[in-house]
């Protein structure tokens, strides 16, 4: 890194510094691939993917591909096109919240390859959430209990 320092001063004395520092980085000797931000979709949207990459020193990017999600849980991913810089897909229906891993891969023209994953999370359905009904408040008075004779239980209903 190279750091530079510029001072400015007036006629009365009073002076103000600044610096700028630059980095200079070797060539690349291999591709990168970028795949793009995370996202958080619903279930039944409409999912951008765009991927970018940089090629290794004298060369160029001859291929993309997009790698959908292999859990076999989430094989309702159809990507639109694999082998471009862009793809959609409609973000399946899912109960829970689920993560879906898609890779991102581009080769160079000297044959090197290189990677990248973007994860997105699919929100579940609210549908599919259980609702007892309207929250209500009972006022319980064990002190107060009568009939039957025996032991009063209380339960509760975990979420």
């Amino acid at each position: 890194a190279l750091t530079f320092e510029l001072t400015v001063g007036d006629s009365q004395g009073a002076a103000v510094s600044d610096t700028c520092t630059i980095v200079v980085h070797p060539p690349l000797d291999h591709p990168v691939a970028l795949a793009g931000g995370d996202q958080s979709v619903e279930a039944g949207a409409q999912v951008v993917l765009t991927g970018s990459a940089m090629a290794s020193e004298g060369h160029e990017i001859v291929s993309y591909a997009w790698l959908p999600p292999t859990e076999s849980d989430q094989r309702s991913v159809r990507l639109a096109a694999e082998n471009t810089q862009q793809t959609t897909f409609t973000a399946p229906d899912v109960a829970v919240d689920t993560d879906l891993i898609l890779t991102f891969e581009v080769t160079d023209s000297s044959g090197q390859t290189a990677a990248d994953h973007c994860v997105v999370t699919v929100r579940g359905e609210a549908s599919d959430i259980p609702d007892a009904g309207d929250d209500t408040v009972e006022t319980l008075d064990g002190g107060r209990s009568s009939g039957g004779g025996g032991p009063c239980f209380l339960g509760a209903i975990n979420p």
